[in-house]
């Protein structure tokens, strides 16, 4: 990753802007919506994400340290990913192949998310990921 930022900081334009932008891996929340009202089913597992996560931070603080980016602000937020159904979320994990290996639905949350959306007709199904946002400018 710091060979790749390297190379960012090579690419970039005189005083140019990296936007750093990426989930952080915190067991995110499966909801279940109706009609206005959500439901807890569970976390999702989203552990294998951390090494990544730390390899990033690692990173970019070393790019600090070597003095190619100054970091100007840094934050988080919480995005929001709707599905229409349980169905169709879980049938976008398993055909993504960016998400195999990355999240997955521990038998307890699955359970709970397939009760809560079998109850109401109208169910939808969303992911609260947690996302770090920074951004820095080139020396």
């Amino acid at each position: 990753m710091v060979h790749a930022l390297q190379e960012i900081h090579r690419a970039l334009v005189p005083n140019g802007v990296l936007i750093d932008l990426r989930p952080l891996s915190n067991n995110w929340p499966l909801e279940v919506i109706v009609d206005e009202q959500t439901s807890l089913a569970g976390p999702v597992d989203d552990s294998p994400g951390l090494p990544d996560d730390e390899a990033a931070n690692s990173a970019i603080a070393q790019a600090g340290r070597e003095g190619w980016f100054i970091r100007e602000r840094e934050g988080t937020f919480d995005f929001l990913w709707y599905w229409d159904s349980l169905a169709e979320m879980e049938s976008g994990f398993a055909n993504d192949p960016s998400w195999a290996g990355f999240v997955s639905l521990p038998a307890e949350t699955a359970a709970r998310a397939h009760a809560l959306t079998n109850t109401y007709h109208e169910a939808r199904v969303r992911l609260r990921l947690h996302m770090h946002i920074a951004r820095w400018r080139k020396r």
